[in-house]
């Protein structure tokens, strides 16, 4: 299954937790998504068709994206 933002998991990059419930997907990603684990916001999202990170490394700025993988389609 996926969220309807097309996520299918969220890996935190500090502590490795994974999240792969539907529900708590949406949660994460609709919240200030920062780890429950470790409280680090820090979160691979992987899709279908890519991963995408988002990480907030210094608490008084907004967090950054950045695109790891990202299939082409044909």
């Amino acid at each position: 299954m996926a969220t309807y933002h097309g996520i299918t998991k969220a890996i935190c990059l500090n502590c490795g937790k994974v999240t792969q419930e539907d529900t708590a997907l949406e949660i994460l990603n609709d919240l200030d998504p920062v780890c429950t684990g470790c409280n680090m916001h820090a979160i691979a999202w992987h899709t279908a068709t890519g991963i995408v990170v988002t990480a907030q490394l210094d608490p008084d700025q907004e967090p950054t994206r950045y695109t790891i993988l990202e299939e082409k389609g044909e």
